[in-house]
């Protein structure tokens, strides 16, 4: 039985207590993966462990500071198909912070939208939007070869009670699932993180199950974001391997609107928040999944 997880996305398993060079690295050990301690105390800066890969017992020395012991580790087993997180309130997932950015966000202050109403609805949202702060924050800021869309969409979608997945079930695991074979959820091995392109997969395929409806105009998107409802944009790429985009439509407030025909009053384009190359909190200047880099596009909501 295993006495502790791994707590961090990755961890090196290495054959000497040393990071010095990465000679000595055996395997990886992902999130959520059992070890037994078999030398080691508190305060020590490496243990030695033993675990299992691929049916093969492995020993070696990992940093323990990102082991986490097994009392204290979210270890649930489902057997159904069903809405998936990482560990909840992890702390080292903040705004704040780089690390963490598979898992929900970890602050205790996070302000959840209010669905007693629609009024209640669109101000909770807002609320949110200036409390995720997406231009300034560093979890959303922009990397050389990394953007954050993905993020700032879930962390969005979190905080409006609707699930969008940050991660989702591995092929495997939803073979199991659909015929009743209990899955522990394991990162790296039976689920996965989303990208933007996957996340317009899952919407096609998976988001009518969790409450989401598809929606085929700018005009109606912008109407249900109105009421209150959590909406987005999410675009495929034509290469799958360069990034998707997703942004999340807004409720309309006085100072930030969709752009409208000036003779029809029809949305030309919805009043949008996103992460991306470049981090806006609200915009309605761009088209933008009608680029030819993208193969196909669509418009959820989910109330």
């Amino acid at each position: 039985m295993s006495t502790h997880f791994v707590n961090a996305l990755s961890l090196n398993l290495r054959r000497t207590p040393t990071s010095q060079s990465n000679t000595n690295i055996i395997v990886t050990l992902p999130e959520g993966q059992g070890v037994e301690l078999l030398e080691g105390r508190a305060g020590d800066s490496w243990w030695r462990i033993a675990t299992e890969v691929q049916s093969k017992n492995i020993v070696g020395f990992v940093a323990a500071r990102f082991l986490t012991e097994s009392d204290q580790y979210d270890t649930r087993t489902f057997r159904a198909v069903e809405e998936i997180h990482m560990v909840i309130q992890n702390p080292q997932s903040q705004r704040n912070l780089k690390t963490g950015r598979a898992h929900p966000l970890g602050e205790g202050d996070k302000p959840f939208r209010d669905t007693a109403d629609v009024a209640s609805k669109i101000n909770s949202i807002h609320q949110a939007v200036k409390w995720l702060d997406v231009e300034h924050k560093a979890r959303y800021g922009p990397e050389t070869t990394k953007t954050f869309c993905n993020i700032y969409a879930y962390d969005y979608c979190y905080l409006g009670r609707a699930f969008l997945p940050r991660v989702w079930w591995a092929s495997k695991a939803l073979i199991k699932l659909a015929t009743g074979i209990p899955v522990q959820a394991s990162y790296g091995q039976t689920i996965n993180e989303m990208n933007a392109n996957s996340l317009y997969n899952w919407l096609e395929e998976y988001g009518h199950d969790f409450g989401w409806e598809r929606v085929f105009d700018v005009d109606e998107i912008q109407l249900a974001a109105n009421k209150g409802d959590v909406c987005v944009i999410c675009a495929r790429r034509v290469n799958l391997n360069e990034s998707g985009h997703i942004t999340v439509v807004l409720p309309e407030k006085d100072d930030h609107t969709a752009l409208r025909a000036l003779q029809t009053n029809k949305v030309r384009i919805p009043l949008q928040s996103q992460a991306g190359r470049s981090n806006r909190m609200y915009f309605n200047d761009r088209k933008w999944w009608t680029n030819s880099h993208y193969q196909s596009f669509g418009f959820w909501r989910h109330d």
